[in-house]
């Protein structure tokens, strides 16, 4: 009988086959263990190399810009810098490293992989919940002596504009850094916002790396990582389109964390006095808890969606607990008073369907008057309890300016249903493009009355009266969630300027266009806007700048001018847009960039890595072209619309 099979009798072949393949015998598994005992003291061979070599080596020089905030002097020696190092170049040091990534400063993370050097234990790069995982620090990214600058930019600069995760500035920063590592990464990136926009990228970049391991990966739940993702919801690093904006997701992973950790529900009170003693860790996990109801209330307001994390007893009892138990930081009052103005808010949202702008509810006009008149007088019971004279910083350092900032927004929510004769009420939901700046009458909603327009004039011009007292220097370290408030109060008032042109409209014949005000609105809020994102384009600032600037060129059509052309100034915005372009272009056919090297001269490559590199999707702009960059800008004049 032939050995052949049928199937190679019927095509008329030889038939044959493969040789045995020998079975490996599986390894032992106390080899195995001995194996991975070698590598974890190869790990601590490493971390004790590095650690003596930073203990020997001098300090390096710092970024001017960092150096200056945190002294809070105009003088600095300026930085040296490093030049770029090629593969050819990189070499292995004693300590087991890279030469490059122990002396490089500011270099992108995503230049330092396994490919790149195959030397470095995986381990090194991929953390795992046995081995120690290296910070920015360890890795060299991040100096210790700018961390810990920048820590103490976050607790005089950031954390006052918007209190809600504190930290106090006598923090032992080692000890800061060892026993709350995702929370120290996540202020160190916030902080800087305000002073390095290429290092706020690749910050940026390690914070979300770092959530990714530990939240999902790892399925950690802690009152560090519910702080952390406040602190980063709040300074989000705007991305190049509106659709890829994830301040909203992080906002709402911090309250179900929340939710599961049981915050503010389990703190340990005793009386002395009349005041009430809390430990420390309660006052946190209550401030955490208040946070979380604050941004999740106030996305809701503003998107106009359901409050995923809704006023209750415990949120009552944390803010009593840190307006009656012994002050640890001055701005607590202000957390506590920012509560209850956002349950206000919240019932107005639920009273006027605010969350549901597609439903088509409409109310009569003498119960949309009552319930006007209800919240309020709400609000001036909450106005007038609330002392703004003695809230800390009220002047000259404007600490307490975005909560004046959210009670005027409160009020124009209360009196937005005025405006829904002329114009519908999905167009307050975001983002609000200047191309919705126009009268659609509805004659379904009640005539509005001239004292409740009047009062949504005053609050929108009250908003931008306060944003026009911070400085340049103060708008750069101010959360994209205030800034984007001046941004409605302007869309507001542009959308009263509509009906004014409307010579058949109600809406429009009670108010005088004059008395708007729009054209020095947009003259003081541009040169603000254009001092805050020069001289390197500082991310936030740019992407506001760029927005209003839509919205002057709206009200220049409107009244018969020239729209503005913001190619004459060297100011960055739809300009600035295009010169990131240009430049990405031109440095297409480079590998990566290189270190940071003179601030003077390559600041702006720094930046346009930078802008992208922290959005983890970095676009290959040579085959772009004309329509295709026409497109991106477009996208981007979405970008930040609400937060």
């Amino acid at each position: 009988m032939s050995g052949d099979c049928q199937r190679c009798v019927r095509a008329e072949r030889r038939c044959t086959y493969a040789p045995r393949q020998e079975r490996k015998p599986r390894r032992r598994t106390d080899a195995r263990v001995a194996e991975l005992e070698r590598e974890v003291r190869a790990m601590r061979a490493v971390l004790k190399d590095r650690s003596n070599i930073d203990s020997d080596s001098t300090p390096r020089a710092i970024p001017q810009t960092i150096a200056r905030e945190a002294n809070g002097s105009a003088e600095s020696s300026p930085s040296t810098g490093t030049p770029k190092t090629t593969s050819k170049q990189r070499s292995t040091s004693a300590g087991g490293l890279p030469s490059d990534i122990q002396t490089s400063q500011w270099s992108s993370p995503s230049l330092y992989t396994m490919s790149s050097h195959p030397e470095v234990p995986l381990d090194y790069w991929s953390p795992s919940a046995s081995l120690p995982m290296l910070d920015v620090i360890d890795r060299g990214l991040l100096p210790a002596s700018d961390a810990q600058q920048l820590v103490q930019i976050y607790c005089r600069d950031l954390y006052p504009l918007y209190p809600m995760i504190f930290v106090s500035e006598e923090t032992v920063f080692q000890e800061f850094r060892q026993s709350k590592p995702n929370l120290f990464l996540a202020v160190v990136a916030a902080a800087a916002s305000k002073v390095d926009p290429h290092l706020y990228s690749i910050l940026t970049t390690e914070v979300l790396q770092t959530y990714a391991t530990r939240i999902v990966v790892n399925s950690e739940k802690s009152l560090e990582l519910v702080q952390a993702m406040t602190i980063t919801a709040a300074w989000h690093f705007p991305p190049d389109s509106y659709s890829r904006l994830k301040f909203y997701e992080y906002i709402h992973m911090a309250s179900t964390m929340c939710i599961d950790l049981d915050l503010g529900s389990n703190t340990s009170e005793s009386a002395s006095g009349s005041e009430l003693n809390v430990d420390r860790k309660s006052r946190d996990s209550c401030r955490a808890l208040l946070a979380s109801y604050v941004n999740c209330s106030s996305v809701a307001i503003s998107l106009r969606r359901p409050n995923m994390l809704r006023f209750n007893a415990n949120v009552e009892n944390c803010a009593r607990i840190l307006k009656e138990s012994p002050i640890e930081s001055k701005y607590d009052p202000i957390l506590s008073a920012w509560v209850h103005l956002n349950h206000i808010g919240e019932q107005i949202a639920v009273a006027f369907s605010y969350d549901d702008p597609s439903s088509g509810f409409s109310l009569d006009a003498n119960r949309s008057d009552l319930m006007i008149k209800g919240f309020r007088k709400e609000l001036n019971v909450w106005e007038s309890s609330q002392d703004m004279k003695r809230l800390p910083g009220t002047s000259p350092d404007l600490s307490s300016g975005s909560l004046q900032m959210m009670f005027y927004v409160i009020k124009i929510i209360l009196h937005e249903i005025v405006l829904y004769r002329d114009h519908p009420p999905t167009d307050f939901k975001a983002p609000n493009p200047a191309q919705s700046l126009r009268v659609v009458r509805n004659t379904k909603y009640p005539i509005p009355s001239s004292d409740s327009l009047m009062t949504l004039v005053s609050a929108a011009q009250a908003i931008w009266r306060i944003f026009a007292q911070f400085s340049p220097d103060a708008i750069r370290a101010l959360s994209g969630a205030i800034v984007v408030r001046f941004r409605y109060a302007v869309y507001v008032l542009c959308k009263i300027f509509a009906s004014t042109r409307d010579p058949t409209s109600e809406l429009g014949q009670l108010v005088d266009p004059d008395s708007l005000n729009l054209t020095n609105l947009f003259d003081t809020a541009l040169k603000q806007l254009r001092a805050a994102a020069a001289p390197v384009g500082f991310r936030v600032p740019s992407v506001f700048l760029m927005i209003t600037e839509g919205y002057q060129n709206w009200y220049n059509e409107q009244i018969g001018q020239t729209g503005i052309d913001s190619t004459m100034s060297n100011e960055p915005a739809q300009s600035y847009m295009r010169q990131v372009l240009d430049a990405q272009v031109q440095i297409s056919e480079q590998d990566h960039i290189g270190p940071m090297v003179d601030a003077a001269t390559n600041s702006q490559l720094e930046l346009l890595y930078g802008n992208f590199e922290g959005d983890m999707d970095f676009v290959q702009y040579e085959d772009f072209g004309q329509s295709g960059a026409d497109e991106l800008l477009q996208g981007f004049e979405w970008t930040l619309n609400s937060m």
